[in-house]
């Protein structure tokens, strides 16, 4: 979506039905992408009211092709979020998913944007950038609350959360990861060149 005054155009009444609650003067700031994530396209705005401070939100669309990953599930992703809603973990308000291509031309969703800053891609955040530039207690810091965050989702009960949709009853975890990461490796093949090392 390059013309981004159409896209807000398109997404203005359906955010007035999602936010009934912030729908006096409700308009959409300007777009911009967002400077970290290649599996989606990503862009990020803000909600502006009469009745209230400016929100910052994110918008999520299917991109047109694969890139990272050999398919892009946003439903998928949405559910999850959703069943994570009032976990310890630092997931973002959801304000909807929309499956009819006719607003803005595929699914999308849209959420609420949690402060914080993405350590870069490329580079690597590990050889420059604001993470290398820390000072070692903070680098230590900010690992450590990846390590809290991974005890955190370990810690779920993801049955009662309703995360059961994300196992095949047919295959163990292990076999339905194993075959995800073959699946993953034909595509990549797919896309260049044999990895035979990988399959020894």
């Amino acid at each position: 979506w390059e013309d981004h005054a159409r896209l807000s155009q398109r997404l203005e009444p359906w955010l007035k039905q999602q936010m009934s609650n912030r729908r006096a003067g409700l308009k959409l700031g300007e777009w911009r992408a967002s400077p970290g994530g290649f599996s989606n396209i990503t862009l990020m705005s803000e909600v502006l009211s009469d009745e209230s401070p400016p929100q910052p939100i994110v918008l999520r669309l299917a991109a047109d092709e694969a890139s990272v990953f050999p398919e892009t599930d946003l439903k998928r992703q949405y559910r999850v979020m959703h069943a994570l809603q009032g976990s310890a973990l630092p997931i973002p308000r959801l304000l909807g998913f929309e499956e009819d291509p006719e607003i803005i031309g595929g699914e999308f969703y849209i959420m609420e944007r949690v402060t914080g800053t993405v350590p870069n891609e490329n580079p690597q955040y590990h050889v420059s950038g604001w993470f290398h530039d820390l000072p070692g207690d903070h680098q230590a810091a900010c690992w450590m609350a990846g390590v809290d965050a991974l005890g955190a989702t370990a810690s779920l009960d993801w049955k009662s959360r309703g995360l059961d949709f994300l196992q095949d009853p047919s295959l163990t975890p292990l076999k339905a990861q194993l075959a995800y990461y073959s699946r993953v490796l034909e595509w990549a093949e797919s896309l260049s060149r044999p990895y035979p090392h990988l399959r020894e």
